[in-house]
């Protein structure tokens, strides 16, 4: 019997938008598609993902690895771009749901 559901909450319950913080990072670092590419799943990337660097470490790495002006909460602004809105219609499911079962989200 079921009792528990778990949520991914990434294109899941709320949509998410990578290409914007790429396309951020291209125009306020002036990184290449070249150096997004060499950047976009890679270790770092991955391990910020999975978080196993703070945003402040995660920060200065990517200040050495592409130097540019950009302070930590201007760097910070562009990572949030990537939370999006919610998706059509989930909150109505989750709301229905959530009267049967114990309800988590995972990411």
């Amino acid at each position: 019997m079921i009792r528990h559901i778990i949520f991914d909450l990434g294109n899941v319950l709320i949509h998410i938008h990578p290409e914007l913080v790429m396309k951020e990072l291209m125009e306020k670092c002036h990184l290449t598609v070249e150096d997004i590419k060499s950047f976009y799943l890679s270790d770092l990337h991955l391990g910020y993902m999975e978080g196993r660097f703070e945003p402040e470490e995660f920060y200065q790495i990517m200040m050495k690895k592409f130097p540019t002006p950009l302070s930590l909460p201007e760097f910070i602004g562009i990572w949030e771009i990537v939370i999006g809105e919610p998706k059509e219609g989930i909150y109505q499911i989750v709301t229905q749901l959530a009267e049967k079962y114990t309800l988590s989200i995972c990411s």
